[in-house]
Parts: structure tokens; C-alpha cells; sequence
């Protein structure tokens, strides 16, 4: 299993994540788009693979914290319950994370 950086502007990550039957409305293009406008952040999308094939999905934002660039998914403020790691069935999330 390994993460691959998932190109926002040039692919459809609607269409991936619904490949994934635990896809989360706040991983949509739609909720990134709101997050970059309202905390000034860098979106940041990414497909875990094993095999060649997407078997989970993890989004997030970049943002600039005392001048240090942190991942959040999400920080507190957001608005946003979760967002983190969607998998697909079967798929530990345990692995996943390492």
C-alpha cells in the first residue's frame, strides 16, 4: 500500500471517491474548495493504492500555523466533523495508516 498526491486541478476526485463506499461529503471538490477559500489553505487530496488499484482516499489542507506548514484534517474552526481516511471494505485501516 502506498499514497499517490491526487492532481485536484486536473482530475476527477469526485469520480474516485466515489469508487469508495465510505466517501465523505467533506473530502468533495465542493467542501476543499469552501476550506481553501475560508482558512487560506492549500487542499491536498490522495488515493491509496495497492496494486494499482484505489482502496481508500485521504483529504486534508495545508495551512500556515506561526509560519510552519501543517496538514490538518481538519483543525478545530473548520466547521468540518472529519474528513481524514475513507477505505474500502475490508481494507484495514490500521495498514492503511502505517
Amino acid at each position: 500500500m502506498q499514497f499517490e498526491r491526487f492532481d485536484l486541478g486536473r482530475g476527477d476526485w469526485a469520480a474516485e471517491l466515489d469508487r469508495l463506499p465510505e466517501g465523505l461529503v467533506c473530502q468533495s471538490p465542493e467542501w476543499l474548495s469552501f476550506l481553501k477559500e475560508s482558512q487560506h489553505g492549500e487542499p491536498v487530496a490522495a488515493l491509496l493504492m495497492d496494486g494499482g488499484r484505489p482502496i481508500g482516499a485521504f483529504a486534508g489542507m495545508i495551512v500556515r500555523k506561526a509560519g510552519i506548514r501543517i496538514l490538518g484534517s481538519p483543525f478545530p474552526g473548520w466547521t468540518t466533523p472529519y474528513m481524514g481516511l475513507s477505505l474500502a471494505p475490508g481494507v484495514s485501516r490500521r495498514q492503511a495508516v502505517e
